[in-house]
């Protein structure tokens, strides 16, 4: 716990580690705000323009065509123009999508917004964490689990915000307002750092095309691809599940927040790790195997929140493993 607080108010000994910690925290916090809020208004999203499953589906997949396609784009040309400019046409298209989404009034707006703030979503966060990583080369591990810690917990307070927005009477498209105004802030925030130097060898041709002839780096991506459908499909689906499948006082969208909150806990104690990450992740993937199990076998509320929660803490140590290997 100490940890945790130190590195959300003072000051590190590098003098510049300790600004970007935070300011990163900060961005990867409102990633997490906005995952869980579209995870939680989808429903109202495809009834507002009547959808049917299938248009629901494609809504859902269009955030992650983007999440695809930009850092393809955007990451060979971080390592030529460089962290600042990369990350700030990210925060940009974020933010354009996040208009287009919110003036919309026809399905096909609403998918080009989901485009470029999915997009806009991947290269924040797969830049922002190797940013971290460079501003904290002597504990990588801590400040990767930290970092996806206030991502989750970001996703823990989506449901309640969007809950509380619509019993307020608010229409969905105001979440999205409220995460905009949030966004901008990040990114003004962002603009003051003082970045740590970095330079990378002059690259002759896409280097992405030398990399994807690395099977180790195809099988890395494979399994990071695999994962964050896996993650992020359960939390898109768990709602609906719930509200399909049982009768419950508590509204289904809280289910996810108790998905999130897992996984928040337990990337706060896999930040303490300092060896062995590669086992813990296997045991952690088994883990939530065996609970979703557990989850999908019983009817009692009480029990299905204990084996979500479990689930996500599961979860917990795969993303940081899989980027600190990568």
């Amino acid at each position: 716990m100490k940890l945790f607080v130190r590195e959300l108010f003072m000051l590190s000994e590098t003098g510049t580690s300790s600004p970007i910690n935070r300011v990163s925290y900060f961005a990867l916090t409102l990633l997490g705000l906005y995952l869980s809020v579209y995870q939680s208004v989808i429903d109202d999203i495809a009834a507002d323009y009547q959808l049917s499953p299938a248009g629901k589906g494609l809504m859902i997949s269009f955030h992650f065509l983007g999440a695809f396609l930009l850092p393809l784009i955007l990451g060979e040309a971080g390592d030529r123009l460089g962290t600042r400019p990369v990350l700030r046409l990210a925060f940009l298209l974020m933010i354009g999508g996040l208009v287009l989404i919110i003036v919309s009034h026809a399905p096909y707006l609403f998918l080009i917004g989901t485009l470029l703030v999915g997009g806009g979503f991947a290269v924040i966060e797969g830049m922002l964490s190797g940013l971290l990583a460079i501003a904290n080369p002597e504990r990588v591990n801590s400040v990767m689990n930290l970092s996806q810690m206030y991502f989750c917990l970001g996703a823990v307070g989506g449901p309640f915000m969007a809950y509380g927005l619509k019993w307020i009477g608010a229409g969905w498209q105001v979440n999205y307002g409220l995460i905009l105004i949030l966004l901008i802030l990040s990114l003004i925030l962002f603009n003051r750092l003082i970045l740590p130097a970095y330079r990378t060898a002059p690259l002759k041709g896409l280097y992405l095309k030398r990399i994807l002839k690395d099977p180790v780096f195809i099988l890395l991506l494979l399994a990071i691809f695999i994962y964050v459908g896996i993650e992020e499909g359960t939390a898109f689906w768990v709602s609906s599940y719930i509200q399909e499948t049982m009768t419950s006082s508590v509204p289904g969208l809280f289910f996810i927040s108790v998905y999130w909150l897992g996984m928040a806990c337990g990337r706060w104690v896999f930040q303490y790790l300092r060896q062995s990450y590669h086992r813990w992740l296997l045991v952690g993937l088994t883990g939530a195997a065996i609970f979703m199990c557990f989850f999908l076998m019983t009817h009692q509320i009480t029990w299905i929140l204990i084996f979500l929660f479990l689930v996500g803490a599961g979860f917990a140590p795969s993303w940081p493993v899989l980027i600190m290997t990568a």
